[in-house]
């Protein structure tokens, strides 16, 4: 039932939930990459790392700014105490075993997702089964997020489209400057999203 889902915002967490059931995660976190590049931004959490949503770094910090720079898997038996992490992200100081994959569309690189479950005596790394079903789930991820980024910039296309047609059409039919002009403006408003 993801195929119907129409935001990134309505993908993500049921993807997350799906695969932290799967794997027996604690904890998964989506890292995206700003449109510059500059910056990663985390776009959705699951339970310890869920108040970092909206968190935005450099894109060269970190286990994710590194995860950019290889494009290979990172896997780690202690998240809280890992050189590599950033200090400031909240809640994985709990967190012990974790692993970082890319998410790639083909070759275009979106981003990072991070998968991880809590210390405790009885925690075990993720085996190589569930270290398979994450790095599916990544590429999996980043088809789905470039398909609706695409349907996203396709429907603003069309719209655009759709407007300049109606604003063909009035100039045609009117003789009146007024009634013209008024109706180019409510469409240059509504096409920026501004308010006059």
């Amino acid at each position: 039932h993801i195929s119907f889902v129409q935001t990134e915002t309505e993908i993500l967490p049921q993807i997350l939930k799906e695969l932290e059931r799967a794997i027996e995660a604690d904890a998964m976190s989506v890292i995206l990459l700003e449109p510059d590049e500059s910056n990663l931004v985390v776009a959705n959490a699951s339970g310890d790392l869920t108040a970092n949503i909206g968190f935005k770094f450099s894109s060269t910090e970190g286990i994710s700014g590194m995860i950019l720079r290889s494009r290979q898997l990172y896997q780690t038996d202690d998240l809280a105490n890992d050189s590599q992490r950033i200090k400031s992200v909240h809640g994985m100081d709990h967190l012990g075993p974790a692993i970082f994959t890319p998410v790639l569309s083909g070759d275009h690189l979106i981003g990072v997702l991070l998968a991880a479950r809590k210390k405790g005596e009885h925690t075990s790394s993720f085996s190589a089964e569930a270290t398979r079903m994450i790095i599916t789930a990544s590429e999996m991820l980043g088809n789905a997020i470039n398909r609706v980024r695409l349907h996203t910039e396709t429907m603003r296309r069309l719209n655009h489209l759709q407007t300049l047609r109606a604003m063909d059409q009035v100039i045609a039919s009117s003789l009146d400057l007024r009634i013209t002009l008024n109706i180019l403006l409510n469409h240059v408003i509504t096409q920026l999203g501004v308010d006059a």
